[in-house]
């Protein structure tokens, strides 16, 4: 999935199953998305994988809070951006390594 990002593609993201605390991003049908916040530099945002390949990879990378457990979930794009919208996330693309490679523009309602 090269080029431009449409709302209707698949990512992949890291979800937080059987959350104790209340999540910024909780998802309907039970879990959390893991968002991450860089206080220096005053982000917040979600890590999401063009490929089922580089989430695999990469998500074990990325900081999470110890004792919960995680797994790895396809979403629709704009699943993912009603989800940051409501809680002025924005959304990074990142690679296998859980490097940031793209920041992409708020997506206006689909």
């Amino acid at each position: 999935m090269a080029g431009t990002v449409n709302h209707k593609d698949w990512v992949w993201v890291v979800v937080e199953k059987d959350t104790v605390q209340k999540p910024f991003l909780e998802l309907e049908g039970g879990g959390a998305l893991l968002a991450m916040e860089e206080e220096t530099k005053g982000l917040k945002f979600i890590p999401v994988f063009r490929t089922q390949e580089d989430g695999q990879s990469g998500w074990h990378a990325l900081p999470k809070k110890p004792g919960a457990q995680y797994e790895l979930q396809a979403m629709r794009l704009d699943e993912v951006a009603e989800a940051a919208r409501g809680s002025r996330f924005d959304i990074f693309i990142v690679d296998r390594e859980g490097r940031v490679m793209e920041r992409l523009a708020p997506m206006a309602d689909a």
